[in-house]
């Protein structure tokens, strides 16, 4: 099973994420991890992934991209930055070939919510983290 990821970057109970991932793997064993490369839950779960053997999909997002449609332009001290970057990225995780069998919701903020919103969306079966 290709099992895509969410949660926020500031949730951090790694062996609450474990957990869950493990109870997961049993009831349907996963080969591939898709994860959006951020602190916190993405990076736990490769962490879990690669220390169980299973491949791993980093999909970090394009922040620096500023030609991307949609884009739209902001700025912070480091400069301009696609401030729609988290939004493509999250859908580019669901697009890609092959598509996920299925997604795990972690805890987080309103990047997570967005990316639980775009997976609802595109019907693929999906876990809330207990």
């Amino acid at each position: 099973m290709l099992l895509v990821v969410t949660g926020g970057r500031d949730f951090k109970h790694v062996e609450y994420i474990y957990a869950q991932l493990d109870k997961l793997h049993m009831q349907r064993r996963i080969t591939t991890l898709r994860h959006g490369d951020a602190d916190g839950v993405d990076r736990i779960c490769a962490h879990w992934a690669e220390r169980n053997g299973i491949k791993t999909e980093a999909f970090p997002a394009p922040w620096d991209n500023l030609s991307l449609p949609n884009t739209k332009i902001r700025y912070n001290a480091k400069g301009a930055y696609n401030a729609q970057a988290g939004a493509y990225r999250n859908q580019l995780m669901l697009d890609t070939d092959p598509k996920p069998d299925h997604a795990i919701v972690f805890p987080g903020g309103a990047g997570t919510m967005d990316m639980y919103r775009r997976i609802k969306a595109s019907g693929i079966s999906y876990t809330l983290a207990e």
